[in-house]
């Protein structure tokens, strides 16, 4: 019984170490696939500890004191409660891990693409393509200052290469969970409802 309590405590440890350095993770290729092994790690992890956890509860149990029957109960729960807060972590890791793979196959085909000109006379500053994630819900214009065309939600993700002063112009965007150019569309949302990712 104390090596399972050891054995958690371990797992604890690393499960927090593991969710301090998920903290970090921004969307680049290499920390992308850091964060599909540390998901197979953690999954691994999870199995051991549901392993553990039912080989204690089918275990047959010795004569003991009511006391040590209710400390035996006791840690049974507890480690229980960790195993569900494992799964759940493991499920936000997944979703994570998903959204970054989604960002980064987005980034990998907007390299391939060259956008046109808006036909504003305007000095735009062009860069390398860049992630945004929406910070509240925004209106969509179809030029800086022109008029609303769309509504999108908080932390929807777009990209974008372009910008005008205050404005970012929307160059690809996700449907359905694939990203799109926005090639043939002016797309348009101001700076301060877009964040940087």
């Amino acid at each position: 019984m104390e090596q399972i309590v050891r054995d958690v405590t371990e797992l604890r440890q690393k499960y927090e170490t593991c969710q301090e350095a998920l903290s970090h993770i921004e969307t680049k290729p290499m920390e992308c696939e850091v964060n599909k092994a540390e998901l197979l790690m953690r999954q691994k992890e999870q199995l051991s500890c549901e392993e553990r956890l039912e080989r204690l509860v089918s275990a047959p149990t010795q004569p003991c004191q009511a006391s040590k029957s209710d400390g035996l109960e006791a840690k049974i729960k507890a480690l229980e409660k960790e195993l569900k807060a494992s799964k759940q972590r493991y499920t936000q890791l997944q979703t994570q891990h998903e959204s970054l793979r989604m960002d980064y196959e987005g980034l990998k085909q907007q390299q391939n693409y060259k956008p046109q000109k808006a036909a504003s006379n305007a000095p735009f500053s062009w860069s390398e393509a860049r992630a945004y994630r929406l910070l509240r819900e925004a209106e969509i214009y179809d030029a800086p200052n022109g008029k609303v065309v769309a509504r999108w939600e908080t932390q929807r993700s777009f990209t974008s290469m372009q910008g005008e002063g205050e404005w970012v112009r929307i160059t690809g965007y996700f449907v359905n969970k694939q990203w799109r150019p926005s090639r043939e569309e002016s797309l348009w949302v101001k700076a301060e409802d877009a964040l940087r990712r």
